[in-house]
């Protein structure tokens, strides 16, 4: 058997239900720093704004809500089969932490992918507007306000101790779905 090698992306989430507005903290100008090493996993900048515009129906059909966000990057190896499962978890895990650590709904934005599909990368904002997004405008008016964030150093231990400590690994489940409603 050979060994998969996959990302996926990770980044806020829009709200939960169709047109819901994100009503917890998000910080549009938060972006990883610099790779870092989890349990296995490389976790890195996505290196690209990612701009969102979508509907707020049905509250109103005629609103629009932007989301600005900074995605990561989440790379690994699996050497089982189906390595879909494994892989997905971990991503899952890793979001859950993620949201933990920023106090923001952070999900699975890109499902687990096969590398030799598809190398890694943020996708294009969508629709374009001609208007320079606002995280943009904040880092260009003062820099030093919104420097790259380093991932806190516990997230390496949680990681390594959830898949073993299953209160722990439902307690954080349960706050990442709390979080995400």
């Amino acid at each position: 058997m050979t060994d998969t090698e996959w990302w996926a992306l990770i980044g806020p989430v829009a709200g939960g239900a169709p047109g819901t507005p994100l009503v917890t903290p998000h910080d549009l100008t938060r972006r990883l720093a610099r790779p870092v090493q989890v349990g296995g996993l490389t976790i890195s900048p996505g290196g690209k704004l990612l701009v969102e515009h979508h509907r707020t129906d049905p509250m109103d059909l005629d609103g629009i809500v932007t989301i600005e966000s900074w995605p990561v990057v989440v790379e690994g190896t699996e050497t089982v089969l189906p390595w879909q499962r494994s892989a997905a978890s971990k991503s899952v895990t890793i979001s859950q932490l993620l949201s933990l650590a920023w106090n923001e709904p952070w999900a699975v934005r890109t499902a687990p992918i096969p590398t030799s599909n598809r190398l890694p990368q943020v996708p294009n904002s969508w629709p374009h507007r001609p208007e320079p997004p606002l995280a943009v405008q904040l880092l260009d008016s003062n820099p030093e306000a919104h420097p790259p964030v380093e991932l806190p150093s516990w997230i390496r231990h949680a990681y390594e101790r959830i898949p073993s400590n299953e209160d722990c690994r439902y307690a954080l489940a349960a706050w990442h779905e709390g979080l995400l409603l």
